[in-house]
């Protein structure tokens, strides 16, 4: 995926406890670099939808390998009988929760679910949960981006002001998502 952060994908697990979460490469300075220098990542936005995209991804970061009280929640909800649901649920949570806390602007919420559910599977994977089959990635993606739309009620004018940085493959699922909830709505 273009521009996503690379992390560790070890999987070590420690006898009885709860496996541990790989640990960011980079600082937080570090890794807003990385995501601002990303191509990808949010096309033809303004320098200050950029730099809010890197505060909702900093913090997305923080909270994913944060405290290991945290740590344990998120892989406490990571089930291995429903993959696909338990990403998708526990990135929207994480998102929901960073958006609840810091105000994101709208227009990031969408952008940043390309970068936070495969951070999820991702942990998942690196604390021995599961390993997400080709295809299950972007059905996460697609079913994260469905339950924020249903969250936050989008409508057509917004959800074209969010899709305008957005790839033509990402720009693509989420078209037809978002179709979908109107025709369930």
């Amino acid at each position: 995926m273009a521009g996503m952060l690379q992390r560790p994908m070890a999987s070590a697990v420690r006898g009885g406890e709860a496996p541990a979460m790989p640990q960011p490469e980079a600082s937080p300075a570090a890794m807003n670099q990385q995501m601002a220098d990303a191509p990808g990542d949010m096309e033809n936005v303004s320098a200050e939808e950029q730099a809010e995209y890197n505060r909702g991804m900093t913090a997305f970061i923080k909270v994913l390998h944060g405290e290991e009280k945290s740590q344990s929640q998120i892989l406490g909800a990571l089930d291995p009988k429903n993959p696909v649901g338990s990403v998708a649920q526990v990135a929207s949570t994480m998102i929901i929760g960073i958006d609840e806390k810091i105000d994101l602007v709208d227009t990031v919420i969408l952008p940043m679910v390309e970068e936070c559910v495969p951070l999820v599977a991702e942990a998942a994977e690196a604390a021995g949960k599961f390993t997400l089959k080709p295809g299950q990635l972007e059905q996460a993606i697609a079913t994260t981006a469905e339950a924020l739309l249903d969250h936050y009620g989008m409508d057509d004018e917004q959800y074209g002001r969010v899709i305008d940085g957005m790839s033509d493959g990402d720009l693509q699922n989420l078209q037809t998502v978002y179709q979908g909830a109107l025709n369930d709505g």
